[in-house]
């Protein structure tokens, strides 16, 4: 089975949202033309909220609209209101807004966009990593995704490892300073 190299690293924010972004070389195939880089980001959104108002989203959400989906699906028998308070205290509010994820005690964010969700690099208002890096991880991003690994150059490979080694992996718990409002530099 080949090495495979998997890691996320927390890149920076947009105006309205923080992005990791993840290099894979290799895949768990043996065959050498799935063995390939590739890069993908996920984007969390920089509105920070708290239970009290990832519970009134939840409960805008679930309009009357949903509830005759769900009475035209036979789901529910019982009228709007029953049915709302319903799904909020069985599924409750997280599950209802989606990827929720919580940053810090009772602090809460949600997922914006996963996969090749890339922003262009000229949107990104804080850096949390040093210039040169997210140069080269976009410079990788573009020229080299999805390319077989035996057609990209060692060097480049080398490259990819040593920039993304030089970061923590991510873990949510990296966009606490970002609800505190600490974002105010850039990294050289």
């Amino acid at each position: 089975m080949p090495e495979i190299y998997k890691k996320k690293i927390l890149i920076g924010a947009t105006e309205n949202e923080i992005i990791a972004v993840e290099v894979r070389l290799g895949d768990d195939h043996n065959r050498p033309e799935s063995q390939y880089l590739a890069m993908s980001a996920d984007g969390y959104d920089r509105d920070f909220f708290d239970a009290d108002v990832g519970e009134s989203r939840a409960d805008d959400y679930l309009d009357e609209d949903t509830w005759r989906d769900a009475v035209a699906n036979k789901q529910t028998t019982v009228g709007f209101d029953d049915w709302k308070q319903d799904v909020l205290n069985i599924d409750g509010w997280e599950s209802i807004l989606g990827d929720v994820y919580e940053v810090k005690d009772g602090i809460y964010t949600t997922m914006t966009g996963g996969g090749q969700h890339q922003p262009e690099p000229a949107e990104f208002v804080k850096l949390a990593v040093s210039k040169q890096d997210f140069k080269t991880i976009w410079d990788i991003w573009t020229q080299w995704h999805l390319k077989t690994l035996h057609t990209i150059p060692k060097p480049i490979i080398a490259i990819v490892r040593k920039t993304f080694d030089s970061y923590p992996a991510f873990e949510v718990e990296q966009l606490a300073p970002y609800a505190e409002g600490a974002e105010d530099e850039e990294t050289d």
